[in-house]
């Protein structure tokens, strides 16, 4: 690892309780409206990706995988396509993202 980097502990991640959460809001898959707050209390890694985006599509099984060893950890990940929305629906689809909220 470089100079200044910082190494993944998960014995460091402390859930987010005492603030609020920065006014972010974005539709789901299903087009409901999700906010940072609804994922109070628990661990919470933002995934930024694009169905263009070769090693973002690699890293999606990781990232799906990581969430079912550590759902007892309370660790949800949210990710946030940047992408058009009718390619994410179609790609999520196809890849079968049943655990992403519909």
């Amino acid at each position: 690892m470089g100079a200044g980097a910082v190494r993944a502990d998960s014995t460091r991640f402390i859930p987010w309780t005492d603030a609020i959460a920065p006014a972010l809001a974005l539709n789901d898959l299903g087009g409901a409206p999700r906010t940072l707050g609804d994922y109070r209390g628990r661990i919470l890694l933002v995934n930024f990706w694009a169905t263009w985006c070769e090693p973002c599509r690699r890293e999606i099984p990781l990232l799906k995988s990581l969430r079912r060893q550590r759902s007892a950890d309370a660790l949800e990940i949210v990710g946030i396509a940047v992408d058009f929305r009718d390619a994410v629906i179609k790609y999520a689809r196809e890849i079968g993202m049943a655990e992403c909220t519909p």
